[in-house]
């Protein structure tokens, strides 16, 4: 038991969701406000519906699974969102309450949440989080991002979650081709990710993308409709194998 929840918690550094790599290929999804406070005010629409799911690796028994709701408010936005990653004896739980507000150009954002650990019939400890993101739209083209994850380094037992920044810059060099950076840093580990969107057809946008430790190739295939949006994305670990990722977005 203790060895395969060891692996557990190793596999959960690899897990994602199908737009956490670069962190604006989400601005358009209520799921945004799990990944990058304050993108989400780059969306005007009324209310958006989020739902991801992954069995990461095709492991039985492990799931993870996303789920937001953002409403906008005209001044500012509020959302709620949820996230599990685990089995049916290990499971990480987060509940979020997210505020996003706009100045001009600039764009601040703020999330309460609770993380919840639990090991069946032995461990359940709950503590406090807090994400922080502000963005700025500097051309009509340019986006630039800065984020932080846990930046209040909460603890369970004795083990600190250590807050994970973020660098995120996206240009939109015409209508039908966008392109992402992400520079990420926790604990003295840096990663940087890499991802082109192509906006192929009026119900076709695929993005290619790569990050670089580990080496990683993910690729996004997403079909806009109206007031429905499916996506299907693939993530490839060299060691841990493929990555299968579901999202539905509903937007009234």
């Amino acid at each position: 038991m203790e060895i395969l929840i060891l692996l557990i918690s190793i596999l959960n550094e690899y897990y994602f969701s199908p737009f956490s790599g670069n962190k604006f290929l989400s601005c358009e999804k209520a799921i945004s406000i799990l990944k990058a406070p304050s993108i989400s005010e780059f969306n005007k629409e009324n209310v958006l519906i989020s739902f991801s799911y992954s069995n990461p690796y095709q492991i039985s028994g492990l799931n993870f699974f996303e789920g937001a709701i953002l409403k906008n408010f005209k001044i500012f936005k509020f959302g709620i969102g949820y996230e599990f990653f685990g089995t049916d004896f290990y499971r990480e739980n987060t509940y979020l309450l997210g505020i996003s507000f706009n100045r001009e150009n600039i764009n601040f954002g703020i999330n309460f949440k609770t993380l919840n650990l639990y090991i069946k019939e032995n461990f359940s400890k709950w503590v406090f989080g807090m994400d922080f993101g502000i963005s700025f739209s500097l051309f009509e083209n340019l986006k630039i991002g800065f984020f932080s994850l846990n930046f209040n380094s909460p603890k369970i037992i004795s083990q600190k979650i250590y807050p994970v920044s973020s660098i995120s810059i996206s240009f939109k060099e015409n209508e039908n081709f966008e392109t992402l950076f992400d520079l990420n840093y926790e604990e003295k580990y840096t990663s940087f990710n890499f991802a082109q969107k192509f906006y192929i057809l009026k119900n076709l946008v695929i993005s290619p993308g790569i990050s670089l430790e580990p080496p990683l190739f993910s690729i996004i295939f997403e079909v806009p409709f109206e007031n429905i949006d499916f996506s299907y994305s693939f993530k490839n670990h060299p060691i841990l194998g493929g990555y299968h990722s579901y999202e539905i977005d509903i937007k009234r």
